[in-house]
């Protein structure tokens, strides 16, 4: 992260209070792949699920 910055949102302050039992936000980031389209993160205050879904089955590089 960037000096300054306590969690990873846009400009680096907290979007919430800490998760579960932690007591400090020096916690680290844990973040899961799952090829070929799933993303889980999770940081001291936050946590994210992304699945990328197909809208089509045709490639169009235009």
């Amino acid at each position: 992260m960037r000096n300054g910055f306590i969690t990873e949102s846009l400009d680096g302050k907290s979007v919430a209070p800490l998760m579960g039992s932690l007591t400090d936000r020096n916690a680290g980031v844990l973040a899961v792949v799952g090829l070929p389209n799933l993303l889980l993160e999770v940081s001291s205050d936050y946590a994210m699920l992304m699945r990328i879904s197909p809208v089509s089955a045709h490639f169009d590089p235009d």
